[in-house]
Order: C-alpha cells, then sequence, then structure tokens
C-alpha cells in the first residue's frame, strides 16, 4: 500500500528561508521531498508506504471433548502494520458464503 500527498503551502514569517531551499528525507517507508521559491511557497510531496500482514485464528467447536470440524466457537483477525510510522485506526473483515 503507498499514499502519495502533495503539499502546498505558504511559509511562516518565523521560519529563515535564506539558507534551506529544499528538503529531502528518504527511508524505507517515507519520502518527503520539497523545496520553497521566492514568493515563500512550498511545494512537495510526501510519499508513504506501507505493508500489512493479517492473521486470523479459527478456534473450532468441541463436543465431549472432540473437535467439531462444523462449527467455529471463536474467530479472531489480527492486523499488524510493518511501517513504525503507521497507525491502524480501523479495519472491516467481509465473509460472503453461498
Amino acid at each position: 500500500m503507498q499514499t502519495v500527498y502533495k503539499i502546498k503551502t505558504v511559509l511562516k514569517d518565523s521560519i529563515r528561508t535564506d539558507t534551506l531551499h529544499c528538503v529531502e528525507y528518504k527511508n524505507n517507508w517515507i519520502d518527503f521531498v520539497g523545496c520553497y521559491n521566492k514568493q515563500n511557497e512550498f511545494e512537495g510531496t510526501i510519499e508513504s508506504r506501507d505493508s500489512l500482514i493479517y492473521e486470523e485464528h479459527i478456534i473450532p467447536k468441541r463436543f465431549l471433548g472432540f473437535l467439531w470440524k462444523y462449527g467455529c466457537k471463536e474467530r479472531r483477525q489480527n492486523i499488524v502494520s510493518r511501517n513504525p510510522y503507521t497507525k491502524i485506526v480501523s479495519a472491516e473483515f467481509i465473509t460472503i458464503k453461498d
């Protein structure tokens, strides 16, 4: 999964822009590139990459101590992001059966 966000904003007066013209930061998960022009407008992009791990664990029903193959007692889903800068806010799981 990848998210690209374009930035265009005006820099405040408190930021000194006489020495810094462009910013570039890259690692395995985030790329941030941007420059400002003479009108104190900053333009850049933020690219965030993510890799998700989805785990589903099904606990079958038991009947007289034996596993019952046709029933499900409990179903658990776990979603983990490998990107340390990402926070998973919500997830939705839909099952369609015939």
